[in-house]
C-alpha cells in the first residue's frame, strides 16, 4: 500500500490528499492512519499472516489426500481384489436391486391383500349389523301377531328358535310355529307357500283359531294347513269362504294317491326337478 516507487500511492477521491484515516463506524471515538508506514506494514503483516494460515490448512488438506490415494493404490495392489471378484461384487449389487424390486413388489401385494380385507371385514361387519336388524324386525313381529293371537299372553320371544329349558304349556307351542312363520314371510316378503301341519296342536281355541285364519288370509300366500276334525266339528269350515276345504274322510288311509295319478304326479314331480 502507498509504494511510491513503483506501485502508486493511497489519495482521497475528496480532496487528493495522501493522509487516509480509517474510522471504524461514524458513531467510534478512535480512528487509524493507514497512511503512515507502520500501519501500512501491520495491514500487510495481518494479510500475510492469513495467507499462510490458508497455506497451512492447504498442505493438510494435500496430506490428506496423498494419504487416501496411498491406500488407494495399496488396495488395487492387493492380489485377493481381482476382476472376478468386482465383478461377483457387481452381480450381488445387481441382484440385490432385483431383490428390492421383488421385495416393493410383495409390499404392494400385501397392501393390496390387506386392503381387501379391511373391505371384507367392513362387508362382513355390515352384513352381521343387517343380520341382527332382521332378526330384530323378526322377533318384532313375532311377538305382534302372538298379542294379536293372544292379547292375555305372557310369552315373549327373543329368537327364532326356543331355548332347551324353555317350556310351552297348552297351545302355546303352535302359536309360536304359527307366528314365526308370519313373521318370517311378512319381513322376507315371499310368495312361497305357507304350510303347516296340524295347525289346531294343543288344542288352539277357537277364538285364537279364528285370528289365526285371519293373519293367513292377509298374506296372499297360498295357505296350506291341515288339522283332525272331531266328529261334532265336521262341516265346520263349510261356510267359510276364505278357505278351500279339502275333506280326506272318504280316502283309504296309505292310499290317497291311486294309480291312476301316478303318472301325472309323476309328471308335476318332473316339473320341479325332482325325478323318482
Amino acid at each position: 500500500m502507498n509504494r511510491t516507487l513503483d506501485y502508486g500511492e493511497l489519495r482521497c477521491m475528496d480532496c487528493n490528499s495522501t493522509n487516509i484515516t480509517f474510522k471504524a463506524s461514524k458513531r467510534a471515538k478512535y480512528s487509524f492512519d493507514v497512511s503512515t508506514v507502520e500501519m501500512r506494514k501491520n495491514i500487510l503483516d495481518s494479510i500475510q499472516a492469513k495467507v499462510d494460515a490458508y497455506n497451512d490448512e492447504l498442505q493438510e488438506i494435500q496430506k490428506d489426500i496423498e494419504q487416501a490415494e496411498q491406500q488407494l493404490q495399496a488396495l488395487m495392489h492387493e492380489d485377493d481384489v481381482t476382476l472376478e471378484a468386482l465383478l461377483l461384487y457387481k452381480q450381488d449389487i445387481v441382484n440385490a436391486e432385483e431383490a428390492e424390486k421383488e421385495l416393493l413388489q410383495i409390499e404392494e401385494t400385501i397392501r393390496a391383500i390387506q386392503e381387501a380385507i379391511e373391505t371384507e371385514n367392513a362387508s362382513i361387519a355390515e352384513n352381521k349389523r343387517k343380520q341382527e336388524d332382521f332378526l330384530q324386525d323378526v322377533v318384532q313381529l313375532m311377538n305382534d301377531a302372538y298379542s294379536q293371537i293372544d292379547p292375555k299372553g305372557n310369552l315373549t320371544f327373543d329368537g327364532l328358535f326356543s331355548k332347551k329349558d324353555q317350556r310351552f304349556s297348552g297351545s302355546e307351542a303352535t302359536v309360536f310355529y304359527i307366528v314365526r312363520l308370519l313373521a318370517l314371510q311378512k319381513r322376507l316378503g315371499h310368495k312361497y307357500p305357507l304350510i303347516m301341519d296340524s295347525f289346531r296342536a294343543e288344542d288352539l281355541s277357537t277364538t285364537k283359531e279364528e285370528i289365526v285364519l285371519e293373519l293367513f288370509s292377509k298374506t296372499q300366500n297360498q295357505v296350506i294347513l291341515t288339522t283332525t276334525l272331531k266328529k261334532q266339528e265336521m262341516g265346520k269350515y263349510d261356510a267359510n269362504t276364505k278357505i278351500n276345504h279339502i275333506n280326506f274322510q272318504n280316502h283309504e288311509p296309505s292310499h290317497m294317491l291311486s294309480a291312476s295319478f301316478v303318472e301325472g304326479f309323476l309328471t308335476i314331480l318332473r316339473a320341479f326337478g325332482i325325478e323318482p
